[in-house]
């Protein structure tokens, strides 16, 4: 019997993502070809779903077939071969992708590709300062605001910000505003002295080290 899935098994599987492909190639060989780099392809998070795999150009029913899976993101590819005009229409009227490769390199990469993007865009921190904490002030309906050094880089309101306490991240927030003589300002350079508000955090301390930070997307 089929053991019974637990609820994290049905989260983990609510949370992936499917690309549905039907796949046209020229010959037998291509095709098997063609198949057999595409079963190759791994992507945490997202399925690779072969709806069908046949030899002949790409047609109407190629694209009828993808265009009626829910809950996937379609795509027909082609390896060799053409795109019949009554599927290149059926694939306009409802926004199927159609893609035609001659090199097998570049059908894998674009199917690679294409499974990434189902993830959304990922992103890599990229430090640009570093501060220290002299002082804290607690003001009535601002919160508590942290006076700083810059010991390197710089800071940058609306920044990202960890929290470092005697070497241990015990906060990640937001820079919510920054001042610098009570004037509020967009970044203040190193080794200069600021007033720095971590949006919804008022248990910074005297001793801690804010490090800032941005987020960078990769390219796809």
């Amino acid at each position: 019997a089929r053991p019974l899935m637990t609820f994290e098994d049905l989260f983990e599987a609510a949370q992936r993502k499917r690309l549905a492909v039907v796949l046209k190639a020229e010959s037998m060989g291509a095709l098997d070809a063609a198949r057999l780099e595409l079963g190759t392809i791994e992507t945490e998070g997202v399925d690779l779903d072969v709806l069908h795999a046949g030899v002949g150009p790409i047609n109407e029913s190629d694209i009828l077939l993808v265009a009626s899976v829910e809950d996937a993101q379609p795509l027909v590819v082609g390896f060799g071969v053409k795109v019949d005009p009554k599927a290149r229409r059926a694939a306009d009227e409802r926004g199927i992708p159609v893609r035609t490769y001659d090199i097998i390199y570049d059908l894998t990469q674009d199917i690679e590709r294409a499974m990434k993007r189902l993830l959304g865009p990922e992103f890599v921190e990229v430090k640009v300062g570093e501060a220290e904490v002299l002082k804290t002030f607690d003001i009535d309906g601002v919160g508590r605001v942290a006076g700083c050094v810059v010991r390197s880089g710089k800071v940058v309101r609306g920044a990202r910000v960890k929290v470092l306490r005697l070497g241990e991240e015990v906060f990640v927030g937001e820079i919510g505003s920054l001042k610098r003589f009570a004037q509020d300002v967009r970044e203040v350079q190193a080794g200069r002295e600021c007033g720095i508000r971590i949006r919804d955090y008022d248990r910074v301390q005297v001793g801690d080290i804010l490090e800032i930070y941005t987020l960078e997307e990769v390219p796809a």
